[in-house]
């Protein structure tokens, strides 16, 4: 793929990018739990479908049960047996997220392109979260081993909480993009008065 393959951006689209960037990374009060309230519901969800980790469990953090090193109001705690481990979700879910939903609404397309951008780009990062929630899990470590690699590359490494949103973002322009249209090209708009003259025989 090469540049063309981006859509023409123009300088509102960049500030509406950073305004929705900063607002959504931005220190909520009270965010950081709701948002591991939702992340403890769908892990549990991913469990109970696959069996992944029978005894494996996810619930939100009470007040000042998790450190701030470990994720602090952003954590959630995963039960395992009679073990707890704390799981900061800001960088390994929210962050992904919230940069994709900054690119895709500040992307300068029609309505129905930027509605099929939205729902593919986190149908894709979701399956990606899900990956995250239910390798560690598995009890085999012959299955381990296969996607460990895999694993630490797209999960575990900090920058790809920033690099997968662009990624995913820039396939789903460019697998949206109408056929026939260049890609990167916008249609020039014409005025009536000059279709009503070419229209005329």
């Amino acid at each position: 793929m090469s540049a063309a393959w981006l859509p023409a951006i123009d300088r509102r689209a960049v500030l509406v990018f950073a305004l929705l960037t900063i607002l959504l990374l931005a220190p909520w009060p009270g965010w950081g739990r709701r948002f591991g309230a939702g992340f403890s519901a769908y892990g549990n969800g991913l469990v109970a479908l696959t069996g992944g980790g029978a005894t494996a469990s996810f619930r939100p953090s009470t007040a000042h049960e998790v450190s701030a090193a470990d994720g602090g109001d952003w954590a959630v705690v995963l039960m395992a047996g009679e073990q707890a481990f704390p799981l900061d979700t800001r960088i390994i879910a929210y962050t992904p997220l919230a940069i994709f939903l900054a690119l895709a609404l500040a992307t300068p397309v029609a309505r129905r392109r930027k509605a099929a951008i939205l729902g593919g780009g986190f149908a894709f990062l979701l399956a990606r979260l899900a990956f995250a929630v239910l390798v560690p899990l598995q009890r085999s470590s012959e299955a381990r081993s296969l996607v460990g690699l895999a694993w630490t590359v797209l999960i575990a490494t900090p920058a790809m909480s920033y690099a997968a949103p662009l990624a995913v973002w820039w396939v789903a322009v460019a697998l949206t993009t109408p056929r026939g249209q260049a890609p990167g090209a916008r249609r020039r708009r014409v005025a009536p008065s000059v279709r009503r003259r070419a229209a005329r025989p």
